[in-house]
């Protein structure tokens, strides 16, 4: 297990920033907390991250102060709390001055890990270090990672893209401080209608209507069977297919769970 993750540190380390779709959100970034980016699953957590990351080594920190780590990534399978202590030192053992300064460490889908919470706490209190987490929110609840954190840390929720976010994902300027011609007008109202028909999250733009549809049924099936069903021990899914297709159809309508009165 070593040598896994001294490799896939060292991969990481002579990685480029992706070219990557701003967001209009930052993170808290405080000195005395643990960030945690939250979110629906294919949101855009991780290359949110790697925007983090990027802004890190813009403001001049070097490569060597910043940690990453997958907990998706197969090859660090079967990987337990216990083991956990193997990436910091790994860490440390590459780049040992770094235990002078200041060092981040992001660890991206770390509720894979069961126990986690206790590795990094410790690390909170003992190491030098700026931790910043991803999880689903299914798994990842910014109550419950109050609780599990003991109150060191503050979420910001990762949504799909905003408009001015699927905007800019086109290379089509959100500038609204000045009020668009009639050219930028028409362009922008067409993307509305678009951003209002296929939606904002980052994989299925630019996806063909036929497999962007099958897209997102995927997503509201892992949703529902993976993180509603695993979380809350659904025994019976057919009612809850039912209310979700019911509520999809009925967008911004009232609904009540209760059958009527008769």
């Amino acid at each position: 297990m070593n040598a896994i993750i001294e490799q896939l540190i060292a991969n990481f380390q002579e990685t480029q920033p992706p070219e990557l779709t701003r967001r209009d959100v930052e993170i808290p970034w405080l000195d005395n907390k643990i960030d945690t980016v939250i979110g629906m699953r294919r949101s855009g957590k991780t290359w949110f991250l790697f925007q983090v990351i990027s802004d890190l080594l813009t403001k001049g920190h070097p490569i060597e102060s910043i940690l990453y780590m997958n907990f998706e990534d197969e090859r660090l399978l079967p990987l337990s709390v216990s083991d956990l202590y193997l990436i910091t030192d790994s860490y440390y053992r590459r780049y040992p001055f770094m235990r002078d300064q200041k060092s981040f460490l992001f660890f991206d889908e770390i509720h894979n890990i069961h126990g986690w919470e206790k590795y990094v706490r410790r690390l909170f209190d003992t190491e030098n270090v700026h931790i910043c987490l991803t999880g689903s929110s299914a798994k990842m609840l910014s109550q419950e990672i109050a609780t599990s954190l003991r109150g060191r840390s503050i979420s910001t929720e990762i949504f799909p893209f905003s408009f001015s976010e699927y905007l800019k994902y086109h290379h089509i300027s959100s500038d609204m401080k000045r009020r668009p011609g009639k050219k930028r007008r028409a362009v922008i109202e067409n993307k509305l209608q678009n951003y209002l028909l296929e939606g904002g999250f980052p994989e299925i733009q630019n996806v063909k209507h036929e497999y962007r549809v099958r897209i997102l049924q995927e997503y509201l099936n892992v949703v529902i069977l993976k993180d509603l069903v695993e979380r809350h021990q659904i025994s019976n899914t057919t009612p809850l297919r039912y209310l979700s297709r019911h509520l999809f159809n009925s967008t911004s309508c009232l609904f009540s769970i209760w059958p009527k009165n008769t």
